[in-house]
């Protein structure tokens, strides 16, 4: 609660059940994770994985994309020591905002060589993420942790795509576009949109009755 700030360097959980309430659908996402790597055992759209008797992972949440700035800063640091202190200052000075409203995870990437450090930080506005919380509450469903729509859009490609340095991830949702743009294979942009299946089949539907 007094933190204002998490650093995200990688993900410990061993199993993970990452869920999405994608109106009027929930998506389910089963993951395993050992250390940086992150590897998809299967997705679903339903929450019964959630339920299975032998789960014992954690259960992930996300943010999605409207709700969330996202922001990328380089800094080169001598002394790793003032890198708080230092990124604290970047994301406050470049809202508008109080910072004792929002709250910011920053996913670090460090250029040994370069001796330079990339920060891609998402924020949010506390009131949304205590609304988030609420709603999963009213389905009795705690999570453990609250993540991002664009970073797990993130994790997707680059599993798919090892390699991915530079591209574009798209999600045709029931009710929302979503896309990421991935550069050095790194979050760079978040980007999203009204509309979606559901109203892409409606649309599709009233042309049909027309002709």
């Amino acid at each position: 609660e007094t933190s204002k700030m998490i650093y995200i360097t990688g993900n410990s959980f061993m199993q993970t059940l990452g869920i999405h309430w994608d109106q009027p659908h929930f998506r389910a996402a089963y993951l395993r994770c050992k250390r940086r790597e992150v590897e998809i055992l299967g997705l679903d759209s339903g929450v019964k994985l959630l339920y299975k008797a032998d789960f014992r992972g954690k259960i992930i949440t996300g943010l999605a994309g409207k709700e969330l700035l996202i922001r990328h800063f380089t800094l080169k640091m001598e002394k790793k020591r003032h890198l708080s202190q230092a990124l604290q200052f970047q994301a406050e000075t470049s809202s508008h905002l109080p910072s004792d409203q929002l709250l910011s995870a920053a996913l670090l990437y460090e250029n040994k060589k370069e001796k330079m450090i990339e920060a891609t930080y998402i924020t949010a506005l506390r009131e949304v993420i205590a609304a988030h919380l609420d709603f999963y509450s009213s389905l009795e469903i705690s999570p453990d942790r609250v993540s991002a729509v664009p970073h797990a859009l993130l994790r997707y490609g680059l599993w798919k795509y090892p390699g991915l340095q530079k591209g574009m991830v798209v999600d045709l949702g029931s009710n929302e576009w979503s896309c990421i743009w991935i550069e050095n294979g790194q979050l760079k942009r978040s980007f999203s949109f009204p509309g979606g299946m559901e109203e892409l089949m409606q649309a599709l539907w009233e042309d049909r009755k027309k002709t």
